[in-house]
């Protein structure tokens, strides 16, 4: 199976946290003609990943309302499912893996039924991105099997109507790209296009990079933050 891809400008809101100047930010990336990424993410609750879906609708509603005419489209989390870092704080690779990623899962389906209808409400033009980047890859780490679970329940409950598109992370998890990679980038590709009957969903690719330093970890390393790899249909 293969893919068309395409490339859009755009200014991913991920890098901006509660600390920064977000409104400067926005506006900023608007003056430069950019099209703009917002990442409702763990900078609303001063990097906490744990919260009250009360607070998540107050957050939400604040910034959509407030930045309506800055963004073009909002992702609803960054990688609920790391294991790093997931959701609620909850560890998704001990004994008991299985039922707090059940737990994620069904917090994550009631945040995008909370988030969808308030930025359809103040920001009717924008996209809705789900999933908050599944991974096309990981090497030998778990965040791969994780993504393609947390994706296969959350499609089975039907969460696709809530958004128009689902984000995918594509890291090769090695000093450089290798040919295998790309291999199992469209391996994966192909497994979640499969668990959605809307054909029309589209799949953005909202984060991709390179290691400079021939390592597994991307804070600091080149990171492609301002594009946009968008897949625009199977071939």
């Amino acid at each position: 199976m293969k893919y068309d891809w395409l490339t859009k400008a755009v200014q991913v809101g991920y890098a901006i946290d509660a600390s920064d100047d977000f409104e400067g930010a926005v506006v900023n990336a608007k003056a430069y003609n950019l099209d703009v990424l917002c990442i409702l993410d763990s900078w609303m609750f001063n990097k906490s990943s744990t919260f009250t879906l009360e607070e998540w609708s107050g957050n939400v509603t604040y910034y959509v309302s407030q930045y309506a005419d800055y963004v073009d489209a909002w992702e609803i989390w960054n990688e609920p499912a790391n294991p790093t870092y997931p959701l609620l704080n909850l560890n998704v690779t001990n004994e008991e893996s299985q039922e707090n990623l059940g737990t994620i899962i069904q917090f994550y389906s009631k945040m995008v039924q909370t988030a969808s209808p308030i930025i359809r409400q103040y920001d009717p033009t924008a996209k809705i991105i789900l999933f908050g980047g599944l991974n096309l890859w990981s090497g030998g780490d778990a965040n791969l099997v994780l993504d393609k679970e947390f994706a296969r329940q959350l499609a089975a409950m039907n969460i696709q109507q809530y958004g128009d598109a689902i984000s995918v992370h594509a890291y090769p998890w090695t000093g450089q790209v290798q040919q295998y990679v790309w291999g199992n980038y469209t391996e994966s590709l192909a497994y979640y296009r499969g668990l959605f009957t809307n054909k029309s969903l589209e799949i953005w690719v909202t984060e991709t990079g390179q290691s400079i330093r021939r390592r597994r970890r991307w804070a600091g390393t080149v990171c492609i933050w301002l594009m946009l790899l968008h897949i625009s249909k199977e071939m």
